[in-house]
């Protein structure tokens, strides 16, 4: 390989008058921010030396030629949602953005195909597809903020995979700009092509190594007139995986097979046990649990706090865009994300679907408290939340009204609003519910006249009550008291992160969370 050779003022000057002086950035705030694509290890990042943003494949060649000229590298760059360091500058030189070629020149109808710019985001296309009537195929997890141009060029799978096939398959035609400049058009818009070169398909999953894709010719389907949802659940994860090639066989053709690992919801004890041969107590591993969450990837893996929220992140994200908004067809994504994070920010807290929409209006927003019912079902059936109803002790019956809701992991919340110790409290609460359910306990908000208490853990004729904290507090007996007012002799727990409250006040056990999830007793 030839030595690059750095970019100079002369080739600024050059790329300037090309572009225009507005779409040539070298400034340090630009140049950092396109360092790296979503890859978080710092050992892959490198800085560009400028970034520029052509507006027209003429502009692109251009872009090429100059760079041609003073011998400088290029890397082509779409959205940048990939984790494959295919968009980082490994030896500098140029990164050429394709944002501005965003338009979506042609949807035809007839012929059933559309003609679209590197830059178009994906879900524009799907949704400009789906309001003709067709099914734009392409559908990778981060349909949302990806661009085209990246999914053409590196070949992307996605959800619909399995029925359709990867990004190459729903391709007629491209537009590149090659490695000298020149632009070729390859492929044609026909069903059957038996003659040349499959040039196109070469170039498709290249990941710019062969030409800049700056256009594209896409397939459209018909919409399918029906559509079915089926949800199987197995005990023995070899028994799911085993499954498909039998679908397979049998003659369906399914549009998407996923495969569900709901371990995530493990409790935080299988987590203390799993990782009890790494040397630390389990005091110090409950500690990184509440900071990290317990999503075996993260559990797995050796990652730092600002990585594993990135990686529980890219979780959430395709839960939510492609499991919850796509499946229920939700249209206004902004006002849906808002309800999740009222939840989120909520977690251990009463409130209701009419305390949402007044919360909403008062920022302006319009949404019904229907809308809210069903936003909350959808999060509960993909297993992000979990409802947690009140229990009238005396009139023993359970209530309608001011639930809680718990995350399916505490990363979920820190990902979205980064870890505030404040919240901790609230995820201990998340931490004691999840670990009750996991052993088999339907768990309650216990309302005993005026007072609240924390969980009511009922399974078969056992039964146990519980308040969390996490500091005993100093002038007040209010969460032993709340318990010794329940005159039944079910154990009676407050489970703490105090380090100096163990014991017993008149039957009330005092114990530490990381004891308390260990424990056999109950």
């Amino acid at each position: 390989m030839s030595k690059y050779e750095p970019v100079s003022a002369e080739v600024v000057a050059a790329l300037q008058t090309a572009l225009g002086a507005e779409y040539v950035r070298t400034d340090a705030e630009t140049l950092e921010k396109y360092k790296t694509d979503e890859e978080t290890d710092p050992r892959y990042h490198h800085l560009p030396e400028v970034v520029v943003w052509p507006g027209s494949t003429e502009e692109v060649a251009a872009v090429m030629k100059i760079a041609n000229q003073y011998n400088v590298p290029v890397t082509p760059r779409s959205a940048g949602t990939s984790v494959s360091c295919g968009a980082i500058p490994v030896y500098g030189g140029i990164v050429l953005l394709l944002e501005r070629m965003d338009k979506i020149e042609e949807l035809n109808t007839e012929g059933m195909y559309m003609v679209v710019e590197a830059g178009a985001r994906t879900v524009e296309i799907q949704e400009k597809a789906n309001a003709a009537g067709f099914l734009y195929a392409g559908d990778p997890c981060s349909a949302d903020s990806c661009l085209i141009g990246g999914n053409i060029a590196t070949n992307a799978g996605g959800n619909k995979a399995v029925r359709y096939g990867t990004t190459r398959d729903q391709v007629y035609a491209i537009e590149a700009v090659t490695p000298t400049g020149d632009i070729v058009n390859v492929g044609a818009r026909l069903k059957k092509k038996s003659t040349g070169y499959c040039l196109e398909q070469l170039i498709m999953g290249s990941e710019g190594t062969l030409g800049i894709i700056t256009k594209a010719t896409l397939k459209l389907q018909p919409i399918p007139p029906y559509r079915f949802d089926l949800l199987a659940v197995f005990s023995d994860p070899e028994q799911a995986l085993d499954v498909v090639p039998k679908i397979m066989q049998a003659g369906i053709n399914p549009t998407s097979v996923e495969y569900m690992d709901n371990s995530y919801v493990r409790g935080t004890a299988e987590y203390l046990e799993f990782k009890k041969d790494s040397g630390r107590t389990p005091k110090e591993l409950l500690n990184e649990y509440i900071r990290m969450g317990g999503f075996p990837i993260v559990a797995l893996g050796s990652f730092d706090e600002r990585s594993s929220y990135q990686i529980v992140e890219g979780i959430y994200n395709s839960v939510i865009t492609s499991d919850i908004t796509r499946r229920h067809n939700i249209t206004n994504f902004d006002l849906f994300n808002r309800v999740v994070k009222y939840v989120v920010e909520n977690v251990g807290k009463t409130f209701s679907a009419n305390a949402i929409v007044k919360f909403m209006k008062g920022e302006g927003r319009s949404l019904s408290v229907e809308a809210v019912y069903n936003y909350l079902e959808w999060l509960e059936k993909a297993f992000v939340i979990y409802r947690c109803q009140r229990y009238d002790m005396q009139g023993k019956t359970v209530l309608k009204t001011q639930e809680k809701f718990y995350l399916a992991d505490a990363s979920l919340k820190y990902c979205m609003m980064g870890f505030n110790p404040k919240s901790v409290a609230a995820m201990l609460e998340n931490i004691v519910y999840f670990e009750l359910r996991r052993k088999g306990y339907d768990v309650y908000i216990g309302k005993n006249a005026t007072k609240e208490i924390d969980f009511v853990a009922v399974r078969r004729d056992e039964r146990i009550y519980v308040q969390v904290c996490r500091n005993m507090p100093e002038e007040s007996d209010r969460e032993v008291a709340n318990l010794l007012e329940i005159k039944d002799h079910y154990p009676k727990y407050v489970v703490t992160m105090d380090e100096l409250a163990a014991g017993n006040i008149n039957g009330v056990k005092i114990v530490h969370l990381a004891d308390f999830l260990l424990s056999k007793e109950y």
